[in-house]
């Protein structure tokens, strides 16, 4: 420690004590006296302002972290907003109860306008198979993972032969759509027609696109996707 020396106010005598001491003797007349110190400017501003202790060190905490908490949360906020999904319909639909009605309209709306009204190929001046009816959906499946879902709708169409009444083709047909989101009532990506082509004469030449059962529909477009996705049925 530092050793410090003083002059003794009595006689003048020399005087001498440690840093830390708080009081002292002198050996020439044998006075003693306390000991009193005054912090400098910097002492101070090192005690009270720039180390901050105890009750006080709480104060000038706490603003600090509110602040950062703000900032973070306004930050995401934004973030939010420029990807224009808001905070609720950032995530994708895992079953038919996250798809508003807006969405479940909008796919049969596109499903009517991508199912062919009437049969294509060659020799349709011999035979016009035309649709009976509206397409009737059979079954909704919702293939889920975390950054993506596939939506299959399968529907059940009729065709008939307009030269032969009797002569009527029932089909499945498979709409899917892709990556919709959770309680979303904006439009959604067009739909797609996944079949094969379907043959409604014996010489293969008039066909629409479908499959005979619900069961080969199911087994070509949605069964491929359970060991990827989790499937909800409605």
């Amino acid at each position: 420690m530092e050793l410090i020396e003083k002059k003794c106010p009595n006689c003048g005598a020399g005087l001498e004590f440690k840093d830390n001491d708080k009081n002292c003797k002198c050996g020439h007349c044998g006075s003693s006296f306390e000991i009193k110190r005054d912090l400098d400017q910097k002492e101070i501003i090192d005690q009270y302002i720039l180390k901050p202790r105890g009750f006080m060190a709480a104060f000038t905490i706490i603003p600090i972290i509110v602040i950062l908490i703000f900032v973070i949360v306004f930050i995401y906020m934004i973030f939010s907003q420029i990807k224009g999904n808001g905070l609720i319909d950032d995530r994708f639909a895992k079953d038919s109860s996250e798809l508003s009605n807006e969405v479940i309209t909008s796919i049969e709306i596109e499903s009517n306008i991508i199912i062919p009204k009437k049969a294509e190929g060659e020799n349709n001046s011999n035979h016009s198979y035309v649709m009976t009816g509206k397409p009737i959906k059979e079954k909704m499946y919702i293939a889920y993972k975390k950054d993506s879902n596939q939506v299959i709708t399968i529907y059940k169409v009729n065709y008939h032969d307009l030269a032969n009444q009797g002569n009527i083709h029932t089909i499945y047909v498979p709409i899917i759509c892709k990556n919709i989101k959770a309680n979303s009532d904006f439009s959604l990506a067009a739909g797609q027609l996944s079949a094969p082509e379907y043959y409604l004469n014996d010489e293969k030449t008039i066909y629409v696109y479908g499959y005979s059962s619900i069961e080969e529909a199911y087994n070509n477009t949605v069964k491929p996707l359970k060991n990827k996705y989790k499937i909800t049925e409605e």
